[in-house]
């Protein structure tokens, strides 16, 4: 018998405010803010928090974001290319159609995130803990999960590659791949 899964869908602010672009600085706090096709400036974002916010066609590629917060947010077509969300929380984010070329979430939390569409290729999940992580209609090629805790954690209609070097998922309950 299937069990039942809740679905963690982010909340965003309403109404919510629209930016050219942010910028990212250590500690940052951004909340309620919109960025389509604008620019996300600096280098570093570490221990930063963002909020309620949705970020739409621009990069995040080489970013530094270690410890940052991500609560209820939505990322659309978000280039994700080298950032490092090492130790970071993400809560209630929906990921859509992202690139995620080594993305580094090692040692993260991963609460209520769904991943649809990406590109995740050569990521670091090592002994990072998902919990209700969705990952759906992705391409996983290359990625670490080694001694990560998983609870919760489906794989759907994706095309998993793993390379002699990469680490399947461990620590799975209940998981499923279609």
């Amino acid at each position: 018998m299937a069990r039942a899964r809740t679905l963690d869908a982010p909340v965003l602010a309403n109404p919510i405010l629209s930016r050219r672009a942010i910028e990212l600085q250590d500690d940052f706090e951004i909340d309620d803010v919109a960025v389509e096709r604008g620019a996300v400036e600096g280098p570093s974002g570490r221990g930063g928090r963002l909020r309620f916010s949705l970020l739409r066609e621009v990069t995040l590629s080489n970013k530094r974001l270690d410890g940052a917060a991500l609560t209820d947010v939505v990322l659309e077509r978000v280039d994700l290319t080298t950032t490092n969300l090492t130790k970071a929380n993400l809560r209630r984010v929906s990921l859509a159609d992202c690139r995620c070329l080594g993305l580094n979430l090692a040692e993260a939390n991963l609460v209520g995130v769904r991943f649809t569409a990406c590109a995740i290729e050569m990521a670091n999940l090592r002994f990072a803990t998902l919990q209700r992580v969705i990952f759906e209609r992705c391409v996983l090629r290359s990625a670490d999960f080694g001694n990560a805790t998983m609870t919760d954690v489906v794989f759907e209609d994706c095309e998993l590659r793993l390379t002699p070097r990469s680490r399947a998922p461990e620590k799975t309950a209940p998981s499923r791949t279609n």
